[in-house]
């Protein structure tokens, strides 16, 4: 047992403190600062298939079914941008749909599918009826189609007397003929442009239909340009990512070779990837199904996600973070000998000894601070113009068969792979090249800072400003309290903002998913930086 002394007690106080300032600052500014988009979970994926089914029911007998949730980003930002968020809130959680699932049926090796798209709040916004184009079927004259057109919006419960027809045109195929109907909702005009819906007749039955926001070209286009700035960035950031990979690879030889990588230390961090990076890839089998080709058998689609998607990339991530984590060990280990070297962490001893418990402390404090210097950031960066788009973060994890295992795998991946890269080697590497703490931990951050510019935030530097002055920070922490604080700080951070979106939701089934995945136990459950994931989008705002 701990017996605490009076520094400790004084170390606790302040981060009490510490925690308690930046607690209130999140509570009071967080939604503020970091918005997030409202959508209305009255249907999960499964509740959500009741209502499209109807629509299908007679023609997907003995077919395969998946669905996935997915949203329109483009027509999201064109309102916030141009509305400004407090107008274009409630215009998207009740006058637009801008989020459904996509139910889709299939048979394998034949062309002919279905889909239809359910809004959370249960409205139908889209369907499919893919024919093959050599198909004959009879073709009614204009006003036939529409007429077929205009029953199927009575089927899926769409207003048609808020309705006014604005084009129609046609399309001849070797033995049909398509026509498309573009309606314009008279009530709804956000951002003064129009909210149509859009139905295509293919011969004698509905081929397609969409809701959808019209966002303007000229708008788009230069949305395109602004981001262009963000992409620049980024990429001159993976240039300097790629040279401190070529260099990690280089010294982790160097140092295998001398016998420096500690090899039990490697294995077990291989297979607790392997497990985990495996695990998080079979959990995203609804969402490889769900784009599936119908060109391949179903026995070679199975045969390519797992040998690809769960083996190799299994394999993949594991030999990765052996690596970078061998390396950062080796150079932690010799830069800072005073602080406990991260391989003896599990041991009965180190688990109760006062490091690893100040640690679990502070640990748990910078989650808080950092959260609170995020919003407080922000707050000031709103002052001088910034802007930071109201996210779904990480809906992709909705796609998965558990989304709490991809809780778990976004708080390991980054934690391990982006504090052993960008603290436990980067900075004693970058002392080494030019001499000076202060140049290692600022290059460092910066480096780290700066992989986080292709997020849409406006202007382009602000989020790699915004981190890497955070980087600033966790080095001089680094020197001072070691390693282990940052892997459970950014372990926790990162599954939290992860978890946030299911906690949030509220919805009964994603609340419970995302409560079941934990904080690092004893804050030694480390966490791996941001991971080459498989249908996980980079959206969000964790480190």
């Amino acid at each position: 047992m701990i017996r605490l002394n009076r520094s400790d007690w004084i170390f606790i106080a302040i981060c009490v403190a510490i925690a308690a300032l930046s607690v209130f600052v999140v509570l009071h500014w967080f939604t503020r600062v970091f918005p997030e988009a409202s959508i209305d979970f009255r249907y999960d994926r499964d509740s959500s298939r009741s209502i499209a089914e109807p629509l299908v029911a007679a023609q997907v007998g003995g077919m395969k079914h998946t669905a996935v949730f997915d949203g329109d980003d483009q027509a999201k930002i064109f309102l916030e941008r141009t509305l400004g968020l407090a107008r274009a809130t409630p215009v998207m959680r009740s006058e637009v749909r801008l989020w459904w699932w996509h139910h889709r049926w299939f048979r394998p090796l034949q062309e002919e599918e279905l889909a239809v798209d359910v809004a959370p709040t249960g409205e139908i916004v889209g369907y499919d009826d893919t024919i093959p184009e050599a198909r004959a079927l009879p073709s009614p004259d204009v006003a036939g189609a529409r007429r077929v057109a205009e029953a199927f919006l009575g089927r899926a419960r769409v207003n048609l007397a808020d309705l006014q027809l604005v084009s129609q045109s046609e399309r001849r195929l070797p033995q049909r003929m398509q026509r498309i109907f573009t309606w314009e909702s008279q009530s709804v005009h956000p951002a003064g442009t129009a909210y149509r819906h859009v139905v295509t007749v293919d011969g004698d039955r509905v081929g397609s239909y969409r809701q959808k926001l019209r966002v303007p070209d000229q708008w788009s286009r230069s949305y395109e340009e602004l981001r262009s700035k963000n992409g620049l960035a980024g990429l001159i950031d993976s240039v300097l990512l790629l040279v401190t990979g070529i260099c990690i690879i280089v010294v982790f030889v160097v140092r295998l070779l001398r016998g420096d990588v500690r090899l039990r230390f490697a294995i077990g961090i291989f297979l607790a990837t392997f497990v985990l990076a495996a695990g998080v890839a079979l959990n995203s089998f609804p969402s490889a199904l769900a784009s599936y080709s119908t060109t391949s058998s179903y026995s070679a689609f199975l045969a390519q996600f797992v040998f690809f998607r769960v083996l190799l990339w299994g394999i993949g991530v594991g030999i990765f973070l052996v690596v970078v984590a061998g390396v950062g060990e080796v150079m932690y280990r010799e830069r800072l000998p005073q602080h406990l070297a991260i391989p003896r962490l599990w041991t009965p001893r180190a688990l109760a000894s006062r490091r690893v418990f100040r640690s679990l402390i502070l640990g748990y404090t910078l989650v808080a601070l950092f959260l609170g210097y995020q919003v407080a950031f922000y707050l000031i960066a709103d002052k001088f113009g910034a802007w930071s788009p109201a996210e779904v973060p990480y809906d992709s994890l909705l796609n998965t068969a558990f989304p709490w295992v991809v809780v778990l795998f976004a708080g390991f991946f980054p934690a391990m792979s982006e504090e052993f890269m960008s603290r436990a080697f980067s900075i004693p590497f970058f002392e080494k090249i030019f001499r000076s703490r202060v140049a290692a931990v600022a290059i460092a951050a910066f480096i780290w800072g700066f992989g986080h510019s292709t997020y849409p935030n406006q202007p382009f530097f602000i989020r790699g400003l915004e981190v890497g002055i955070a980087g600033c920070i966790l080095g001089a922490i680094f020197y001072r309290f070691g390693l282990l604080p940052l892997l459970i700080w950014h372990y926790t951070v990162d599954a939290l903002y992860t978890a946030l979106l299911l906690l949030r939701s509220g919805n009964h089934c994603y609340v419970v998913s995302g409560a079941l995945s934990p904080p690092p136990a004893g804050g030694l459950r480390t966490t791996p930086a941001r991971p080459p994931r498989p249908d996980y989008p980079e959206r969000g705002r964790h480190s």
